[in-house]
């Protein structure tokens, strides 16, 4: 038993693309939907629009599983496990673009509108 649970954590820390499917932590999904991505460019630098971001996802009660420089990978919910990418592109030093993906048009849809939305609300 302590052999398999080795070789998945190595399997996993090696980038097994397998054994994260399995494990349900594959972003391969959200990868290959980014080509029906919803985008949009916000006139943030990186950090402060990838902070924002997490902030957001936060708020709405998503479930963080992945998280890279340029894409953060999560499910909708803790209820509702359909895998949202979302992935920052700079622009330039001040503008940033964000791609919204899921394999599930409807998801990544409400999830761009609520994510735009937080992203353009201006502090008081």
């Amino acid at each position: 038993m302590r052999f398999i649970a080795v070789l998945i954590l190595a399997a996993t820390l090696t980038g097994c693309q397998t054994t994260k499917s399995l494990l349900g932590i594959s972003t391969k999904e959200v990868e290959s939907a980014r080509v029906n991505a919803t985008s949009k460019v916000f006139n943030y630098d990186l950090h402060t629009c990838y902070n924002k971001v997490l902030g957001a996802l936060t708020g709405m009660g998503s479930y963080i599983y992945a998280q890279k420089t340029d894409m953060i990978a999560c499910y909708r919910s803790w209820g509702d496990t359909t895998p949202v990418g979302i992935f920052f592109k700079e622009v330039d030093a001040n503008n940033t673009q964000i791609d919204i993906s899921s394999p599930s048009g409807p998801v990544r849809d409400e999830v761009a509108e609520k994510l735009f939305l937080a992203l353009e609300e201006k502090p008081l």
